[in-house]
């Protein structure tokens, strides 16, 4: 009897502990991302822009203790060819655009009359030749004026790189004769995803020439009456015509169109320069070209 007693004892144990285990509820399964590897979304890298700005060595006239010509030319070697052969380019364009070649030999003035596309010498050897007819100017000049001290000097700088943009300016200096020396600043807009040049018209929207060419004549007006150039702005465009400059950089307050000496003013005025805000090129400007907050 004691036997059954127990028996029924244990039969109750395990139905007791089946019902109890039915009526719990499931375990909750959490699923746990923080033992995961979280994948992160980088920003795209900005090109690469690696460059080194160096002066050519070049085979110089000797000079003496009373007068030295100076001709100095520096170079832009980077992992951008295109960029660099743009500003050899712009280089030897100037070069050949100052020197007159009236007093130079004719092997040297041959050389530097052939395009720079169809000439068989390197860009070092072109600007050698140009050194070549510099010095050989500055002799004529010397027999006019012994202490007329020439020079021509163009150096490079990088002035920025934001995103795929990098803004190189050549500045230019030199002294060939005449009242006074000559100076001048040209930009130069790459882009490194494109592998080109910018131009006025690739920054613009489609058919905004003439609405940038009046924001900015409103600017060319305001500057000629507050430097008190003439009384009426008819009057100076006569002799000093408005025209749109396409030598051009970007700041942080709008787009920059750079004026040099003689563009659109005497030379007492140097070389003006109009910023055209980002606000007011909304609608005008290529969106990529605005900043998010202006």
């Amino acid at each position: 009897m004691m036997y059954n007693t127990q028996k029924n004892n244990k039969l109750y144990a395990i139905i007791f502990c089946c019902l109890l285990t039915a009526c719990q509820k499931p375990p909750v399964v959490v699923d746990d991302n923080s033992s995961k590897d979280t994948v992160v979304k980088s920003k795209p890298q900005q090109p690469e822009f690696n460059a080194e700005i160096t002066p050519i060595a070049l085979q110089q006239s000797s000079c003496d203790n009373r007068r030295c010509a100076e001709f100095s030319i520096a170079h832009l070697i980077s992992n951008q060819k295109f960029i660099d052969q743009t500003l050899e380019q712009a280089t030897l364009d100037l070069l050949k655009q100052k020197l007159d070649l009236r007093f130079v030999d004719e092997t040297t003035a041959n050389d530097l009359s052939t395009p720079n596309q169809g000439n068989s010498l390197s860009f070092n050897e072109q600007v050698q030749r140009c050194a070549d007819a510099f010095f050989q100017l500055d002799q004529a000049f010397n027999q006019v004026n012994s202490n007329m001290h020439a020079s021509f000097v163009i150096q490079v700088e990088r002035q920025s790189h934001v995103g795929n943009l990098v803004t190189i300016v050549l500045k230019a200096h030199d002294f060939l004769g005449g009242a006074h020396a000559s100076n001048g600043e040209y930009y130069f807009i790459f882009d490194l995803a494109k592998k080109q040049q910018l131009t006025l018209e690739s920054i613009l929207l489609p058919n905004q020439k003439n609405a940038l060419k009046a924001l900015l004549y409103t600017q060319f007006k305001d500057w000629v009456l507050a430097e008190k150039l003439a009384d009426q702005v008819e009057n100076y465009e006569q002799a000093w015509p408005f025209k749109v400059s396409h030598n051009f950089y970007f700041n942080e307050k709008g787009l920059v169109l750079q004026y040099n000496e003689y563009d659109i003013a005497p030379y007492a005025m140097g070389a003006p320069s109009f910023i055209i805000p980002y606000a007011q090129l909304e609608g005008i400007l290529q969106p990529q070209f605005l900043p998010t907050q202006h």
